[in-house]
C-alpha cells in the first residue's frame, strides 16, 4: 500500500507551481543555498552554479560542500523568480534570456504577477 506525502508551501517563495524534484543528485564543492541555478559541470559529473543558464534549481538547505556532494534540486516545474539566488544566497535579478535557456530544461521562472 502506498502513501501519500504532501508538503506544504505557505510563505514559500521558491515553488510557483507543480515541481518536479530529484534527491541524490551530484553537487561540486561550494556553498549551496536553496534557489540556486546550477548547471552540469563541463566533466558532466557534477551540478554546479550558473547565473545565465539554469538546467536545474538547488532544493535543499543551506549547506557548504568541501568536496564533491549530493543534494535536492528542482528538475522540472514553476518557480518563482523572487526565489532566485545567486552563490552568495542573495536575490538574483531574473534576466530574460535567463527564462528562456530554462525554459530549454523544463523550467518555468515566473515572474512576479505570472
Amino acid at each position: 500500500m502506498s502513501s501519500i506525502t504532501t508538503v506544504d508551501y505557505l510563505g514559500d517563495n521558491l515553488i510557483a507551481g507543480e515541481v518536479v524534484t530529484r534527491e541524490g543528485a551530484p553537487l561540486a564543492a561550494d556553498t549551496y543555498y536553496r534557489g540556486m541555478p546550477l548547471k552540469m559541470n563541463d566533466g558532466g559529473d557534477a551540478y554546479e552554479y550558473t547565473a545565465t543558464v539554469p538546467e536545474v534549481i538547488y532544493n535543499g538547505p543551506e549547506r557548504t560542500l568541501s568536496g564533491a556532494g549530493i543534494g535536492s534540486i528542482i528538475v522540472a516545474g514553476e518557480v518563482d523568480s523572487r526565489g532566485i539566488v545567486d552563490d552568495a544566497g542573495d536575490a538574483l535579478t531574473v534576466t530574460q534570456a535567463m527564462i528562456t535557456n530554462a525554459k530549454k530544461y523544463g523550467l518555468i521562472i515566473k515572474l512576479k504577477g505570472d
